[in-house]
């Protein structure tokens, strides 16, 4: 056979690529290699996967911090921590870090330094010292998904990654002192005065940018439940008080006796809100009534803004109104309401009222009649009253006494009808006390001793009580809110450190 030159054109282009079939290959190739790219480093973010060899050790990567713009990271550009997972100790000697930046193609190598074995079960933390930044060949910034090989001496690896964090912030150290001989509670709850218009220029005007964290590592992993309280100054500006009450749960935080403990505040970009979750505020500080409230996570018990009876149980005329609520501290318009005719009242199980615990409401009533009654099973207990009267048990609810004695207060205290109160139940050991104050008292602050009481056991039941005189009058509660008790009931002292 003949091949002619035609022929033979035909021939090679039957078994080539044309110039725009090929330019799309590659580019499908490229978007793919980039999607699986993309898919291994979100797969490990915030994760770790140790691939030892034989007779290595093993080991996972915990609380991966990255940041390129600020050294927040345990005061440097990034931190981590390596745990020994598996049998055998790490050996000493130069840990190999490499990281890299796959939306970027860049990579950088670093080297840790483990001075000593790390035995199994235990961790080491690198870099060891302050100020190590991000190598700068990574070129990596804010926003983007880093991931990080960790090689060990003796060759075992882990991975992990983490996203690097967006902007430069500013914090606050804050020194926790517990004076006492015992140790508090580890979710003990504690109130911060913080005096906001100092730091107005880093703060948003709402200041829903501020966080708290248990560590100088500021990730999710570390932060702390907060919820303010209180502002003073111009209504929608709390960036401009000079006091703010704070509350800060302690979670996980066990203050030892006699030592302290440091938390840090910090100011987040200005773009930043709160979250509703780890900050937030009292409902009538929001714009849009309790958008942020998240008092529910920092208390044992938290009801300040009644909207349903689905956890309480109703004897006779009590329930849920909208009657004199204007004027009580959180600025709702809804309160539980008992009438005294017949001795009506309401109750809810709180399994967290114990010992070492404060039982805070506020109060209202038309009569000055019974306002609560607290027990150890349903429907029983002794009452209480805002005046000298004092209190007692009522047939008609008790079966069993919580308490063993009563002392009336003073006639000094006697209050007036028609009034908020606040009023505070302290539990501490086996004894109780409560205390009435302004319905404008913040919460950590208790009025005038009121009655000592000896406890028989601790309450399971709290409840709002009429207890039938013979006049007709109603009591209201609401703002009802359970915390923990400080060691022998003195608060740790609170100091804010400089800005940073």
């Amino acid at each position: 056979m003949t091949i002619t030159k035609g022929t033979r054109a035909r021939i090679r282009n039957t078994n080539s690529i044309s110039p725009i079939i090929a330019t799309l290959l590659l580019i499908l190739i490229t978007t793919a290699a980039t999607v699986i790219v993309y898919a291994y480093v979100i797969g490990y973010t915030g994760n770790s996967e140790s691939t030892p060899s034989a007779g290595q050790s093993i080991f996972t990567i915990n609380d991966f911090c990255a940041n390129v713009v600020y050294p927040q990271c345990n005061s440097n550009g990034y931190s981590l921590e390596i745990d020994n997972t598996g049998a055998s100790a790490i050996p000493s000697g130069n840990v190999e870090l490499y990281f890299t930046d796959p939306v970027r193609g860049t990579s950088a190598a670093s080297i840790c330094q483990i001075n000593i074995p790390v035995n199994p079960g235990t961790s080491v933390s690198c870099p060891t010292g302050n100020g190590v930044q991000l190598p700068s060949a990574l070129n990596a910034s804010a926003g983007d998904v880093v991931s990080l090989q960790v090689v060990t001496p003796d060759g075992s690896r882990s991975v992990s990654s983490t996203k690097i964090e967006a902007s430069p912030i500013s914090y606050v150290p804050i020194t926790i002192t517990n004076s006492q001989s015992s140790a508090t509670h580890d979710d003990l709850q504690v109130m911060i005065n913080v005096d906001f218009d100092s730091y107005a220029n880093y703060l948003s005007t709402n200041v829903g940018n501020v966080r708290f964290y248990n560590s100088s590592n500021f990730i999710v992993a570390n932060e702390l439940p907060a919820w303010l309280e209180n502002y003073t100054g111009t209504a929608g500006n709390p960036n401009t008080a000079t006091s703010s009450d704070v509350w800060v749960k302690l979670a996980g935080i066990v203050i030892s006796a006699n030592s302290q403990t440091v938390i840090y505040m910090v100011l987040e970009p200005i773009t930043t809100n709160f979250d509703g979750v780890y900050w937030g505020e009292a409902p009538q500080l929001s714009t849009t009534y309790g958008e942020y409230d998240n008092g529910a996570n920092v208390f044992l018990y938290y009801n300040v803004s009644p909207e349903s009876l689905s956890a309480w149980t109703v004897v006779g005329t009590a329930g849920l109104t909208s009657a004199a609520a204007a004027g009580s501290y959180f600025k709702t318009q809804q309160a539980y309401y008992a009438n005294s005719t017949n001795g009506d009242y309401l109750y809810t199980q709180v399994s967290g009222f114990a010992s070492n615990e404060i039982l805070t409401f506020w109060t209202y009533t038309t009569g000055l009649g019974n306002v609560y009654y607290l027990a150890n099973s349903a429907g029983a207990g002794q009452m209480g009253r805002l005046d000298s009267r004092g209190g007692g048990d009522y047939s008609g609810l008790a079966t069993t006494t919580k308490w063993t004695t009563w002392t009336a207060p003073s006639s000094g205290l006697d209050e007036t009808k028609d009034k908020w109160y606040k009023y505070d139940i302290v539990i501490n050991g086996a004894s109780a006390t409560s205390y009435i104050g302004s319905a404008t008292n913040n919460l950590g602050t208790l009025g005038t001793l009121a009655n000592t009481l000896a406890v028989s056991n601790d309450g399971d039941y709290v409840g709002l009580v009429g207890d039938a005189l013979g006049a007709t009058y109603i009591s209201y509660w609401n703002g009802i809110i359970i915390r923990y008790l400080p060691p022998t009931g003195v608060a740790p002292s609170i100091s804010l450190g400089a800005l940073y």
